[in-house]
């Protein structure tokens, strides 16, 4: 049987002992706190890759998911907003990660039983990614299938921190002041609140050291001042879905505001068809503007709400509403088979059911005959405010005062009202 002895506790292997121990404690005392603060989203970082494929399956009608996250340099934690169901939120990269969680329905206390909410509610949802790797891209994509049946999709990615360093404590040398009153360390940066009630600061020591310097307003980290984000707008009455949404990072860039349709995107235009000339080389043309967000001035959307009319973009001139409620847009279209004057006109009556009508351009002074019968049972002050042909009549120089043939007209009236959208 083999024997083991141990060697001679020297004085020399007792003070290599206690100078690893004390390396050791040292190494724990000034070791940073692997929890650092949750890291903002990396804007070099590519979208999602999944956000074409999300685009198409909301534009089905599905629901859009915008997550947020926030990352250490061993973890990823995703949170989002999601109405009840069974949602899998996975790594596109090559690590694996996979889970799924279940999003419950809220309930209410409701007759001394605890029952559903009436109406889905929007739950919270959380995932870690834990054991991540320091300094790495990471893409995750969210799908759920909601109790309701729908479909809701999502992406988002994040870059983890690199890791701290792992510092060995050294003797402290004392600085040496550079001037008789040296106040900081040249070039270190400390927090500060800037004017700008929220926003985040920062300000640098001098390089001579005597102060720091004026306190800057810094991003907050959440998200760039100003940055635009897609998001589904529900209108005033929080009843419609619309993917063409969007709202605004605050100047803190602590986070984005209300989610808006500042553009009017929402809404889509049914046929729009002509209805007749409006004015001389331009048809009047009309159309409805369907699902427009609930709550909102429907005025507002039919004229801000952009249309392709014959291939060209433009907005309606008029809004109009009707017995239904349909949201009515009117536009006006260059149309080169349009002709409409405002004319004076004289009748010539043979009967009270026969006659003409001297028509005239006050303009030009051109005129033109036309037969008439029904005119010339109406009294002499008619009310025809214009006339509308597709194409110029034959005019002619006709003397207009006499009437034609000779005699006095029957009667006269001037026409020239302005035709009004």
């Amino acid at each position: 049987m083999a024997t083991h002895s141990l060697s001679p506790r020297t004085p020399a292997t007792m003070l290599a002992l206690a100078l690893a121990l004390a390396l050791a404690l040292a190494l724990a005392l000034f070791a940073p706190d692997a929890r650092s603060q949750p890291m903002p989203i990396d804007p070099r970082l590519p979208p999602a890759p999944q956000l074409n494929e999300c685009l198409q399956i909301v534009q089905k009608g599905g629901v859009k998911i915008d997550p947020f996250v926030a990352a250490t340099p061993n973890s990823v934690q995703i949170t989002w907003q999601g109405y009840p169901g069974d949602y899998t939120v996975t790594s596109t990269d090559d690590t694996g990660f996979s889970t799924t969680v279940q999003l419950s329905e809220s309930r209410i206390l409701k007759g001394g039983r605890n029952e559903p909410a009436p109406t889905p509610q929007l739950e919270q949802g959380l995932v870690t990614h834990s054991g991540a790797r320091a300094d790495f891209a990471y893409h995750y994509s969210i799908s759920g299938t909601l109790n309701d049946g729908r479909v809701a999709c999502g992406g988002v990615s994040a870059r983890t921190p690199p890791a701290p360093p792992q510092l060995i404590a050294l003797p402290k040398v004392p600085r040496v002041p550079k001037g008789p009153r040296a106040m900081c360390e040249p070039g270190a940066v400390v927090g500060c609140q800037p004017a700008l009630a929220g926003a985040c600061g920062q300000k640098i020591c001098a390089a001579d050291a005597s102060a720091f310097g004026a306190c800057m307003q810094i991003s907050c980290g959440a998200c760039a001042p100003g940055s635009k984000q897609a998001c589904d707008y529900q209108g005033s009455a929080g009843t419609s879905h619309c993917p063409l949404g969007e709202r605004t990072c605050n100047v803190q860039g602590s986070g984005f505001g209300a989610c808006k349709d500042s553009a009017y995107h929402c809404g889509n235009w049914s046929s729009i068809d002509v209805k007749e000339c409006a004015s001389t080389g331009v048809a009047k043309h009309a159309g409805v503007l369907a699902n427009i967000p609930s709550g909102d001035s429907k005025q507002a959307y039919v004229l801000n709400h952009e249309a392709t009319v014959f291939g060209v973009q433009m907005n309606a001139k008029a809004y109009a509403s009707d017995l239904w409620g349909n949201a009515w847009g009117s536009f006006a279209v260059p149309n080169t088979s349009c002709f409409v004057y405002h004319l004076s006109y004289l009748k010539t009556c043979t009967s009270p059911v026969t006659g003409s009508v001297l028509y005239q351009n006050p303009s030009t002074g051109k005129t033109f005959r036309e037969g008439a019968s029904i005119p010339c049972l109406s009294n002499c002050f008619g009310t025809n405010e214009r006339k509308v042909y597709s194409s110029e009549p034959n005019w002619g120089n006709e003397p207009f005062l006499m009437g034609g043939g000779g005699g006095p007209p029957r009667c006269q009236t001037m026409i020239g009202k302005t035709f009004e959208w």
